[in-house]
């Protein structure tokens, strides 16, 4: 029986070394993700669609390589940068379709459903980002436009329990900053019209 019992602690342990090793490996790859997506928000954010789709592809297969890497899909769960760079990859994506109007499938993400609603929180912050550069450009219409999404976004989130998830909320909340921000941005356009 001990002999048993020692045979089943070392392959616990045989496992245990295999998913830490993993982890370890997710967590280099996924900062790397996480960083390559901040690039493509940058790029695409200041019209620089070449630069942006080429570093999108690239990190896309990064994210295809990390989850393919794992044995066990719950270590992308268990794994705190992975999460963060799958959000930063999902918020990067939806940048790059809202600004660029090109369609990307964004269900091939392995993401928890938390970071999934996360990045959409986090548009809203990059289009406001967006809003101030463009009513530097005197675009006015397209800061409204942008206005009229977040608007829209923030609606749909309010539909989600998210206020019961204190990380989502605190996304929520900064969804609406960044509405807030853009409001203050056509408020200030509109009073240099008079």
């Amino acid at each position: 029986m001990k002999k048993m019992v020692l045979a089943s602690l070392q392959d616990a342990i045989k496992i245990y070394n295999q998913y830490q090793a993993q982890f370890r490996q997710v967590a280099v790859e996924a900062d790397e993700l996480r960083r390559m997506s901040k690039r493509v928000i940058f790029y695409v954010g200041k019209g620089q669609e070449d630069e942006a789709a080429e570093l999108l592809q690239e990190a896309t297969k990064l994210l295809d390589k990390i989850v393919s890497q794992v044995d066990d899909k719950q270590i992308l769960y268990d794994n705190e940068g992975y999460k963060a760079a799958s959000e930063e990859f999902m918020e990067a994506c939806l940048t790059y379709m809202i600004l660029t109007g090109q369609e990307l499938d964004l269900s091939l993400v392995t993401t928890t459903s938390t970071r999934r609603l996360g990045s959409f929180s986090d548009l809203c912050g990059e289009l406001a980002r967006v809003a101030i550069l463009l009513a530097t450009d005197g675009k006015t219409k397209k800061v409204v436009e942008i206005r009229d999404f977040i608007q829209e976004l923030i609606l749909e989130l309010s539909k989600t329990k998210i206020v019961e998830n204190s990380y989502l909320r605190g996304k929520y909340d900064q969804a609406e900053r960044a509405l807030r921000k853009v409001e203050d941005i056509l408020y200030n356009l509109q009073l240099g019209r008079r």
